[in-house]
């Protein structure tokens, strides 16, 4: 999970997180602070199962600066299948540990939130369709390791305008290609909202599975506070 100035949807991570799993021995998180030097705070964690990641970071393109810490946090990650998780994302789902299981079992390859922030996004998906269908995005996904490891997941300004074309723009694209190209398993988890904002995403039976409170870290950023967060997970 990359850390962009919001330290303060940390707890609120770790408090989904320990509803989500049946046991501490499932899940670790790593935070990768990636604030603007000159603003980050320090992070303070008693669970033994986050560990905190400074990055030396400027304030330089969003695609740039996200990715690479992205790329960073996965070369700290040991484990077969992995999270990518924005900050401002959260599980509602408590029953984690069944359904990745499943999934697994099943053999799918890399399963989260579909690429639809309920507005803005429809203009990339709507280029190339069959390239965003049941793959997940950058903001909520789980991968198979060697396959999120398989490219960086910086995005540049440059490849943003060639990008117009193909709808391959946001952060991880080569993931998506990699996955679309290949033709692996995956699934995607869809919203209904039709509106920027507080997106719940459901699983394939209907059940919400996240909610993203976009931008909660970077445009909107000031407009949301904790208790929003704590109200939309039903702490």
């Amino acid at each position: 999970m990359v850390i962009y100035r919001n330290y303060s949807f940390i707890d609120i991570q770790i408090r989904a997180l320990q509803k989500a799993y049946s046991s501490e021995s499932l899940w670790r998180l790593l935070i990768v602070d990636n604030t603007p030097d000159n603003e980050k705070k320090h992070i303070k964690v008693t669970n033994r199962n986050v560990t905190v990641l400074p990055l030396a970071s400027q304030v330089v393109f969003d695609g740039l600066s996200h990715g690479r810490a992205i790329d960073f946090g996965l070369l700290h990650s040991s484990s077969d299948y992995v999270c990518i998780l924005d900050s401002d994302c959260f599980l509602v789902h408590q029953d984690m540990t069944h359904y990745i299981s499943k999934l697994i079992d099943r053999g799918f390859v890399a399963f989260g939130a579909e690429y639809n922030d309920g507005e803005h996004t429809h203009t990339w998906v709507n280029l190339a369709p069959e390239r965003f269908k049941d793959i997940p995005c950058c903001f909520f996904g789980y991968y198979r390791a060697d396959i999120a490891k398989s490219g960086t997941w910086v995005v540049t300004e440059r490849e943003v305008v060639a990008g117009r074309l193909t709808g391959y723009i946001e952060v991880g694209w080569r993931i998506r290609r990699f996955l679309f190209e290949n033709n692996c398993k995956t699934l995607s988890w869809k919203t209904q909202s039709s509106k920027y904002g507080d997106c719940f995403f459901e699983d394939e039976s209907g059940n919400r599975f996240c909610v993203h409170v976009g931008a909660a870290s970077h445009r909107r950023m000031g407009e949301i506070d904790s208790n929003h967060v704590i109200e939309l997970l039903e702490f």
